[in-house]
């Protein structure tokens, strides 16, 4: 569940699918339906939105949707271990 802090905050989400977007050169179609998603989060749509952004771009849901660093940490620890 989505609690009301900052970091799960639709402004913080939608920042989040933005800097993927920019660290992986993705167009302003691949984020849209992401970015209109985030600002809301309260209807099953939205999330299923994010989430197929998330598996399809293979993000890490827990640093996308809360900002949880361990998340960011095992989606960059994967992607290190894609490169080898």
């Amino acid at each position: 569940m989505i609690t009301d802090d900052l970091a799960s905050s639709p402004k913080m989400i939608r920042a989040r699918v933005r800097l993927i977007a920019w660290e992986r050169g993705l167009t302003a179609r691949q984020v849209a339906p992401a970015l209109k998603a985030a600002s809301n989060l309260r209807s099953s749509l939205s999330t299923s939105a994010i989430l197929r952004f998330a598996r399809r771009h293979a993000v890490s849901t827990d640093w996308l949707l809360f900002g949880c660093l361990q998340g960011l940490r095992r989606m960059k620890q994967m992607a290190l271990e894609e490169a080898l």
